[in-house]
């Protein structure tokens, strides 16, 4: 894996030994960031949780991204999330918390530009995750959230004032865009 765009094109990305881990494809990133990128984000703070590798923070951050915070449970892979970060030179423009992801909600206290997320495909009640974020101190008025998810997972078209804006299927992957939409 590497990545794909920008200051770290090319960059090899270090994945995490365990079964369990599934890095979002070159294909999909892609995607990711293409659409994300016709949305005009601010480029300041990105939010990567279930970061396994590190990949879409990574990528968030050769893309321009002043700063990524990586959310990760597993230990040994924060470790290469760290690795892959120092490899990279990027080290100082990152933080890597080693906590559930619902744990880092008490942890973090500023809000993000983009919340960038692969959750495990078999994770439950995403619905209820998702709602409990966007309703966090996490999430300002011009935040966007991406995710990638299982095209068996049904996510709603709205969560709060936070409506889908774009969404694309690439095989078993689907990527839906979250962001605040204005009532008229």
């Amino acid at each position: 894996m590497r990545i794909i765009s920008g200051s770290l094109k090319g960059f090899n990305i270090k994945t995490p030994k365990r079964l369990s881990t599934r890095p979002a494809t070159e294909l999909v990133r892609g995607a990711m960031f293409s659409m994300l990128e016709h949305l005009d984000p601010s480029m300041g703070q990105v939010l990567d949780l279930f970061a396994g590798s590190g990949a879409l923070g990574l990528e968030a951050i050769s893309r321009g991204f002043a700063h990524a915070t990586f959310v990760e449970l597993n230990g040994p892979t924060c470790g290469v999330i760290k690795e892959n970060l120092q490899n990279a030179g990027v080290e100082n423009r990152a933080q890597v918390l080693s906590v559930r992801v619902e744990k880092a909600f008490n942890i973090l206290k500023e809000p993000f530009d983009v919340i960038v997320m692969d959750p495990p495909y078999r994770k439950e009640e995403l619905d209820e995750f998702l709602n409990r974020l966007l309703s966090s101190h996490l999430v300002k008025d011009d935040t966007i959230l991406v995710v990638n998810h299982s095209v068996r997972q049904n996510l709603s078209n709205q969560y709060g004032p936070f409506k889908q804006v774009k969404h694309t299927r690439h095989g078993d992957s689907l990527i839906s865009i979250y962001k605040k939409v204005e009532e008229n």
